[in-house]
């Protein structure tokens, strides 16, 4: 199953029919256009995995026709007789709160139940952002390529003010940010006027621009963390581990090591 491609379906962008036909497939002389039988994306994935992303966007109707599936391994193409089967295993995705829609009546109960067998949270890119500074380099080193150009490098100030942001777009919009920034430089830096508009720098202290290597942005990152930690916990080390997911020895090791200077609080 591993070494087959996985079918992703973005169920936000298609409608209750379109969806259905993607899905299902669709026999001939089913709607108007229907020429010829068309196998759905279930059966094509006979084996393999498919993704349906955005599945808190689909219809009453297909969250029906979902479960049916995932009940039995069955389905039914659109305008057919005979049900078909299929033993593709089954991801899905969201960006929202399954259980509130749950609770107001937009997602069936027991679909959720049955897709709730093993959940992955990922968390808003503004709760880890010490990892802005590798997928910031991680996104350069792949459009530097893609557009042939020799940028190697993000000045502290434009780190800074990406560290500052919230990102409510998330992974995606820091891609998308650091796919603009070397579209518009033509020199091997990224600055902060190559970032998206509207980009705050009134909290960035570092105003000389110079360029970072990754690892002194990471520890620059790391160091401003510690620090943001300490005071948003009033200099109480465990709250402040708790609140970086690491323990308390591995706190203070890092306090230690960067020599950093925490506020006494009373």
């Amino acid at each position: 199953r591993r070494e087959r491609e996985m079918m992703v379906v973005d169920c936000g962008a298609l409608s209750e029919h379109l969806f259905q036909s993607e899905l299902f497939g669709y026999v001939r002389g089913a709607f108007t256009g229907a020429f010829k039988d068309k196998i759905g994306l279930l059966k094509a994935a006979s084996g393999s995995t498919i993704l349906l992303d955005e599945i808190g966007e689909i219809s009453h109707q297909a969250q029906s026709q979902l479960l049916r599936f995932l009940q039995n391994g069955e389905f039914r193409p659109v305008g057919g007789t005979q049900n078909l089967r299929s033993d593709a295993r089954v991801l899905a995705a969201t960006n929202v709160d399954l259980e509130e829609r749950v609770n107001s009546g937009q997602f069936r109960e027991d679909l959720y139940h049955r897709l709730n067998v093993l959940t992955i949270s990922l968390p808003p890119l503004r709760n880890h952002r010490e990892d802005i500074p590798l997928l910031s380099y991680y996104f350069l080193r792949n459009f530097a390529r893609q557009q042939k150009k020799s940028i190697r490098n993000i000045s502290s100030t434009a780190l800074s003010v990406m560290m500052a942001r919230n990102w409510p777009g998330n992974v995606r919009e820091l891609k998308n940010t650091i796919e603009r920034a070397v579209t518009f430089c033509q020199d091997d830096t990224i600055l902060p006027y190559h970032l998206s508009p509207g980009m705050e720098i009134s909290d960035v202290n570092d105003e000389s621009g110079t360029a970072l290597s990754l690892s002194e942005a990471i520890h620059r990152t790391e160091q401003a963390q510690i620090v943001r930690a300490m005071r948003e916990c009033k200099g109480n080390k465990q709250a402040a581990a708790r609140l970086l997911g690491i323990d308390r020895i591995t706190l203070w090791r890092k306090i230690k090591s960067y020599n950093l200077k925490i506020p006494t609080f009373s």
